[in-house]
């Protein structure tokens, strides 16, 4: 049925009984609009502040899945390490970081007897992690004293731990001894998640 409105798209049902983003905004911007306002009106049951959690939805994964991808990510980084020559320090940091990631969230699944993620908040802070895992005192001491790397700027900027992933994933440049220490650290921990 055409449309009795010049701004709305021919097909469009413009005397209500239903809803057609155009027109509310005009057709240039309907396209721009629809995804959002078909996200909110898809959960339209439900409290609005629910229907914006729902869309922002991440991948749930189980502990076995976490624990494949904590060595495949760790295999990954020393094959890098030991081809590049150390002209790739970022790649390895940022393999060595994910590592670490599964393997402490996989941790936490297990000592909770949970069956997936979607009961972990989701965060890339490794401090945060392992603050919840109660790691033993040594490695406890190495992420303290790893509060952040500095960054290889005149400013002298640095990078917090739960942003490092960032830094390499942006290709931010590292203070050499800072990211060498950020990726013993990493090391460290996945070595204590496949031995816990």
């Amino acid at each position: 049925m055409p449309s009795d409105r010049p701004d709305l798209p021919e097909g469009t049902n413009a005397g209500g009984g239903g809803f057609h983003p155009a027109a509310t905004f005009g057709a240039a911007r309907a396209k721009r609009k629809w995804v959002f306002w078909a996200v909110i009106f898809s959960f339209s049951k439900r409290p609005l502040v629910r229907a914006c959690e729902d869309a922002r939805m991440v991948l749930q994964v189980g502990a076995k899945a976490l624990k494949k991808r904590r060595d495949e990510l760790r295999v990954s980084a020393e094959s890098v390490e030991a081809h590049g020559k150390g002209e790739d320090a970022a790649t390895v940091g940022l393999l060595l970081f994910y590592a670490a990631e599964c393997g402490l969230k996989e941790r936490l699944l297990f000592r909770r007897g949970l069956r997936d993620t979607a009961a972990l908040e989701p965060t890339h802070d490794l401090r945060k992690l392992a603050k919840e895992l109660r790691l033993p005192r040594a490695l406890d001491d190495l992420l303290s004293r790893l509060g952040s790397c500095r960054l290889h700027t005149p400013a002298g900027a640095s990078v917090a731990l739960a942003d490092l992933h960032q830094a390499w994933r942006y290709g931010a440049k590292l203070d050499g001894a800072d990211e060498r220490e950020a990726k013993e650290a990493l090391r460290a921990l996945i070595k204590w998640c496949e031995r816990d």
